[in-house]
């Protein structure tokens, strides 16, 4: 598997800076890229891994059979999946990003969590510098300032699973042909929005040359999914933000050919192998302000700067590969069938599926 890393510091988006002060005005083009190259680097790190097992879930349960529904059949199905990450993606090493000018308030507490990380327990503090990479100062003492920049806070899955549920409609078509539409409608909740969407198309070739008798049918399938998560990301007191949202885009797509093997009336297994791709999308949209204070100095002789950006960062990534699945299914009677399969990329994948056929 290869990973395509794109890392857009906006330098041509409107993103600027001004660092202001009673005795001074910059304006400075290479502050606003080294903010967005750090901003860049942090949530690359932070969406990664989950971004990665997310992918790989939109791709798993299209189907549990090869043998596609008679023509104007329908089935709906229900299915969950999980994606298991290794323990390396709950955390990430503050030093190995490569961020410059950006300290941690506790510089002992390094390991910093991602999406699936848990709550965050640092600060960053982001210093300013002119082009002979000296620290601005301001006020009578000459103290650095700095810019207080809090963390985001992640959740925890047991198990080291990233879970998924959606619902799936197949339609059987007339030449052994089977539509499928899967997706959850817009959700719109206290600071966030998701949608999801994905359509695929399967065909039975073996209906053209194995003997029906076997009990053997081999399928081709494709299909596409999209996702969109929006949230307001929680800020510190020191930042102002006007329109402020992260937004992750989630487009998979999905090749495969699978054969499956009927035995009796109830129990059936399957396997296939194929092809997969997910690009991912995270873009850090809004404008902010950030509070700059001199580190050190009472209250009362703070001399505050303001540090604005719009739109600072957008990561593109891309994640492809082979797959192989490998499944069991089980009808107890004609109406309902219950499957469960296991899928082998990068990662691992199970996946459970509950079917009413009509």
């Amino acid at each position: 598997m290869q990973f395509t890393t794109l890392k857009r510091l906006l330098a041509f988006l409107l993103l600027f800076i001004t660092i202001q002060s009673n005795a001074q005005l910059i304006n400075n083009e290479r502050l606003a890229n080294e903010m967005a190259k750090n901003l860049t680097f942090y949530l690359d790190a932070y969406t990664d891994p989950f971004a990665e097992s997310y992918g790989l879930n939109m791709n798993t349960g299209w189907y549990n059979t090869a043998k596609t529904l008679d023509k104007w059949h329908v089935s709906f199905d229900l299915i969950t999946s999980g994606t298991f990450y290794p323990d390396g993606d709950i955390k990430f090493n503050f030093y190995q990003l490569g961020m410059t000018n950006t300290e941690l308030d506790d510089p002992n507490d390094f390991n910093l969590p991602t999406v699936i990380g848990g709550e965050a327990s640092n600060t960053f503090l982001y210093y300013p510098t002119d082009d002979n990479g000296n620290r601005y100062t301001d006020g009578p003492f000459g103290v650095e300032i700095a810019a207080e920049i809090g963390m985001l806070d992640g959740f925890e899955t047991p198990f080291n699973v990233v879970p998924n549920f959606v619902p799936q409609l197949r339609i059987g078509l007339p030449f052994g042909t089977e539509l499928k539409a899967r997706g959850v409608p817009k959700i719109t909740g206290d600071g966030f929005d998701y949608i999801n969407v994905g359509f695929g198309l399967q065909h039975n070739i073996g209906q053209w040359f194995i003997d029906e008798d076997l009990g053997i049918d081999w399928s081709v399938f494709g299909g596409f999914t999209s996702t969109e998560f929006n949230f307001v990301p929680e800020l510190s007191e020191d930042i102002q933000a006007e329109d402020e949202n992260v937004q992750f885009i989630s487009n998979t797509l999905i090749l495969e050919t699978f054969v499956s093997k009927q035995f009796g009336d109830q129990l059936s297994v399957f396997g296939g192998i194929g092809f997969y791709s997910a690009e991912n999308s995270t873009e850090m949209q809004g404008t902010y302000r950030f509070t700059y204070q001199q580190q050190g100095l009472p209250q009362i002789l703070l001399d505050d700067i303001t540090f604005v950006m719009e739109d600072p960062v957008d990561i593109d990534k891309t994640n492809s590969g082979l797959r192989l699945s490998l499944g069991l299914g089980y009808t107890p009677i004609k109406w309902f069938t219950f499957s469960t399969s296991y899928t082998r990329t990068q990662r691992s994948s199970l996946n459970g599926n509950i079917s009413f056929n009509f």
